[in-house]
């Protein structure tokens, strides 16, 4: 029973030098350790842990009372050893598509474009890639499980980018323009956001639409709905109110007509912070007008 320990022991520290410890690249001449590679070790992983117990009660049968306190061993290899490195494993497929996600969001530009911009078009489509590799080598629960966390995982590091953006930073800050070449700055801001608005969905679309891995959430397009600016509400006029208005007769003098303090209502500003507070812990945002939306500071 100890020799058989020793082995199980010994391919599971192999596996953790051959693919974690990226010793392939020196034995097999590898140029990387892809995804493929991981879902690979995690599925014999797998086979070995589904093994154990059938080994273990080969042994008790034939062991005595006193002998059968040996078998926490394999107890011991199972949740300790094989599901952790199993979990390790399952961590680094979530690290590298972290990797690429950093490198997308480098050509991220808050500019409004046509269409959905590229860096969204290649992170999904890397994304349904490891979905295929997963689906093609591990069970539909581990499926599953890594990829709720490669969505969750998206859908953060994508809203950090989008409050940091030129746009989301600088709105509300008096006498700031975000286009100076341009008169419209507010229908520029929601044309970028529009942009935003049109990659968020693609990625939920495309996401949700693989199979066996339940849809992610609508986070990154609640947050892009509640950065748009307002539209200024002004007051209604009737044919009444018109033409009494343009009317010799009934026009006050101009020095009596005093001055409005507003033009229109202005709707309070909440902090971007207190939002995505609010959006990370699945709560809704309260609404203190329900005339207008907020504005985002």
């Amino acid at each position: 029973m100890s020799r058989v320990i020793e082995f199980l022991k010994a391919f599971n520290s192999r596996t953790c030098q051959v693919v974690l410890g990226a010793g392939a690249m020196r034995s097999a001449g590898l140029k990387n350790i892809t995804a493929k590679h991981l879902a690979l070790a995690s599925q014999s992983l797998s086979i070995m842990i589904a093994l154990i117990p059938y080994v273990r009660e080969t042994f008790r049968r034939h062991l005595s009372q006193k002998q059968a306190v040996m078998l926490v061993e394999f107890d011991k290899l199972k949740h300790q050893d094989y599901q952790e490195h199993q979990n390790e494993i399952h961590a680094k497929l979530i690290a590298i598509m972290g990797d690429r996600l950093n490198a997308h969001i480098r050509t991220f530009q808050s500019t409004p474009r046509e269409g959905v911009n590229s860096y969204m078009t290649v992170l999904v489509r890397e994304t349904v890639t490891l979905h295929k590799v997963l689906s093609r080598h591990l069970s539909a629960a581990v499926v599953e499980d890594v990829m709720v966390q490669v969505f969750a995982a998206i859908n953060h590091r994508l809203l950090e980018e989008y409050a940091k953006s030129s746009f989301a930073q600088r709105r509300g800050t008096p006498g700031v323009r975000l286009f100076p070449a341009f008169d419209n700055e507010r229908f520029l801001t929601n044309l970028c956001l529009d942009s935003l608005l049109t990659d968020a969905r693609f990625l939920h679309q495309k996401l949700a639409e693989l199979k066996n891995v339940g849809k992610p959430s609508a986070m990154l397009e609640i947050v892009i709905a509640e950065l748009r600016v307002p539209q200024p509400t002004s007051p209604a006029v009737n044919a009444t109110n018109f033409n009494s208005a343009k009317s010799p007769a009934t026009i006050p003098n101009a020095a009596s007509v005093p001055r409005p303090q507003t033009l229109h209502h202005r709707p309070p500003r909440i902090p971007i912070e207190i939002l995505l507070q609010h959006v990370y812990a699945g709560t809704h945002l309260p609404r203190m007008l329900s005339a207008a939306p907020p504005i985002l500071v």
